[in-house]
């Protein structure tokens, strides 16, 4: 249709998008604000340290604030209805914060990697499925990994955050469902042992 190629590559116009916040902006919001905090955390557990709870709650908060802006214009932020949600993602993300600084704080954990990539030309190959009658291999990223130290070995554990309310049943891994996370801690057995694979959920216990 001319008119749509006008509208579409001419003026270039966008469908739309919804006003409101919904479910995706919400863990999006949360994802996004978490992986930043990484980047925060990472230095002080090179140094076998981790900074005091507080420092480190205002660093989340700050990130989420920060990604707020980024992604979501002032007038969507400022509808009454938005702001409540908005509201209520900080409260869920403050208290996510201090599932996983309580985490960090009583493990072994050296680093701690987000949307860790893993395939053809990554650090970590990618797992081969098949070879014949073509090669297929499983490329992709992992949430979070995190890598694990004592006096002997290196261990690694696999964590997806989760927003919604997935929760693990090894009667769907055995039957070949829901295979995400032994294959992510399949992938990363290049990196050291196997430690845990877990669901991680950023929201309101």
């Amino acid at each position: 249709c001319p008119y749509h190629y006008f509208l579409r590559y001419g003026l270039r116009v966008e469908e739309e998008r919804p006003f409101r916040v919904n479910a995706p902006d919400m863990g999006n919001l949360l994802h996004a604000a978490v992986d930043r905090w990484t980047t925060y955390i990472t230095p002080f557990l090179a140094k076998n340290t981790l900074p005091s709870f507080s420092a480190s709650e205002e660093a989340i908060r700050k990130e989420g604030a920060n990604v707020l802006v980024e992604t979501m214009d002032s007038i969507k932020r400022r509808d009454p209805r938005n702001a409540f949600f908005l509201r209520m993602a900080e409260k869920t993300l403050m208290e996510s914060h201090a599932r996983i600084f309580d985490h960090v704080e009583n493990s072994a954990i050296k680093s701690i990697f987000h949307e860790y990539p893993f395939g053809p030309n990554q650090v970590l190959p990618g797992l081969l499925l098949t070879q014949f009658p073509r090669k297929v291999v499983l490329r992709g990223r992992i949430d979070r990994l995190d890598v694990l130290k004592d006096s002997q070995e290196t261990y690694v554990e696999v964590l997806d955050y989760k927003t919604g309310s997935t929760s693990f049943s090894l009667s769907e891994i055995l039957g070949g469902v829901h295979l995400q996370l032994p294959l992510y801690l399949r992938i990363a057995e290049e990196i050291g042992k196997p430690f845990g694979a877990f669901y991680f959920p950023l929201r309101a216990p």
